[in-house]
This record gives structure tokens, C-alpha cells and sequence, in this order.
């Protein structure tokens, strides 16, 4: 999910940042992989579109798809918020991922 590294990983280096404990680049770091897929699946989504507008339709429209699509959403953002371990988890994958960023 392109949300949870926004939501967690860009607060967390930007107040790193503040506090002077990592370099800017932490922030803008958080920032690539999420634009990257957002430009990734805006383009799939348009070649979808445009190359088989039916089937492109029928996802669109398709109630079961926009249910599953919504209902895994929340069950993902629910597990962020209230399980422990996922928490203890993104932590971890934070420290990791900040190293080459400290001052």
C-alpha cells in the first residue's frame, strides 16, 4: 500500500530532520517509491483503458472488485493501526531503511 509509508515513514524522517538527526534526502527518500507507483499504475491504468476499454469497464464497474478493493483497504489500515506487531514491524523497517540518512 502506497499510503503507509506517507503516513508513517515521511513524519518520522521529517521530524528526525527537525531534530537533526537525519539528512533531508530521508524525507525525499520516502517520496520516490511512492510516486513511482502512483505514476506506474496511472499509466497501466490508462493503456488498460485505452487497449481493452472493455475490460478496463467491467473493473470500473464491477461491485465486487471496488468491495474487495475498498474492504482490504480498511482491514490493512485497521491491522496498521491496532496490531502491535505490524507497529513493531514498520519501526523496524524504518530504522533499516533510515541508516545510510543519519548525520
Amino acid at each position: 500500500m502506497l499510503v503507509l509509508p506517507l503516513f508513517y515513514g515521511v513524519p518520522m524522517a521529517f521530524l528526525g530532520f527537525v531534530r537533526k538527526k537525519y539528512k533531508f534526502k530521508a524525507i525525499a527518500a520516502y517520496l520516490v517509491a511512492p510516486a513511482f507507483w502512483t505514476a506506474f499504475f496511472i499509466l497501466a491504468f490508462f493503456l488498460l483503458a485505452y487497449f481493452w476499454e472493455s475490460g478496463f469497464n467491467y473493473l470500473s464497474n464491477s461491485a465486487a472488485f471496488n468491495l474487495g478493493h475498498i474492504l482490504g483497504s480498511i482491514i490493512l489500515i485497521l491491522n496498521v493501526l491496532f496490531n502491535r506487531k505490524t507497529k513493531e514491524d514498520m519501526r523496524a523497517d524504518f530504522e533499516e531503511f533510515i541508516v545510510p540518512y543519519k548525520i
